[in-house]
């Protein structure tokens, strides 16, 4: 099949060609459901009014025949959710993104979207805006950074262990693009994350604030309310400063996501002390 030069009904199976459809001003015609909670407030409106095309949580299948029932002329995914192609392909002509463990994915997956649905450029105004945050956080905050290491972790979905973040992965390149050092901890790891028992909890002493993923609500997210619970945890420096801080925008997918944890970082430093 072929892909149309300007497709009209797309239908994404994965939230981020999804994420990078809403920050173009298009809409898809049906959405990959993984829960309210992992969809960013600012798409949540639009994400509700659109037809779902899986059952409601992370890593759950795809329907096949309400991607049909919506009659796209393009679908668009990613490689790593091991879509089956053969079957999408059937229903409309579609694309799997490659999927990378690049820190800039979210950026390369944006740019490879907008050229998938005909508005190639449109993302150079988003690209401008993020720099300019960027460099703004440094210089606005210049002082707090040179003296500021932080931790970046998630409780993650491992029983007895969370996931800590290092330079490798989305909110790594993002922090570090605004100028923030990561603690040796978070530094250290060489994938985008790693999982930690809860019996090293310990490594997270060498960090001077520690930014976590909450839920929509504020709430801790996953696994982090057991972690949190820790004495080992609610004795580390950074938490008993009060250098602790939440984000829902801590796995960003899209430029809006990343604006989103940009101005949760430049807020988390203002209340550093």
């Amino acid at each position: 099949m072929q892909i149309p030069v300007d497709p009209r009904r797309v239908v994404t199976v994965n939230t981020f060609p999804q994420d990078a459809m809403f920050d173009l001003g298009k809409d898809p015609v049906g959405v990959y459901d993984p829960g309210e909670q992992y969809i960013l407030a600012a798409y949540r409106d639009r994400w509700s009014a659109i037809p779902k095309i899986s059952g409601g949580s992370a890593g759950s299948a795809l329907d096949l025949e309400k991607i049909a029932q919506l009659t796209p002329d393009l679908i668009i995914g990613i490689d790593a959710q091991q879509a089956p192609l053969d079957q999408l392909s059937k229903i409309a002509p579609t694309v799997l993104l490659p999927f990378t463990s690049s820190p800039t994915i979210w950026r390369e997956l944006a740019s490879k979207t907008a050229d998938a649905v005909g508005r190639t450029g449109m993302l150079d105004p988003l690209k401008a805006k993020y720099t300019a945050r960027a460099e703004q956080i440094k210089v606005d905050r210049a002082a707090l950074l040179a003296r500021t290491r932080f931790a970046i972790l998630q409780g993650g979905l491992d029983q007895g262990a969370f996931w800590l973040y290092g330079p490798g992965s989305p909110a790594g390149a993002v922090l570090t693009d605004a100028g923030v050092q990561l603690a040796p901890s978070s530094a250290g790891v060489r994938k985008a994350n790693r999982t930690v028992s809860l019996e090293e909890i310990a490594i997270l002493r060498d960090a001077d604030a520690i930014l976590y993923y909450t839920n929509a609500d504020g709430s801790p997210a996953n696994n982090g309310p057991a972690l949190f619970a820790q004495q080992a945890f609610r004795q580390l420096p950074a938490v008993t400063a009060g250098r602790f801080f939440g984000t829902t925008n801590l796995l960003p997918g899209s430029y809006t996501g990343a604006f989103g944890l940009q101005d949760d970082l430049d807020q988390a430093l203002a209340r550093v002390h």
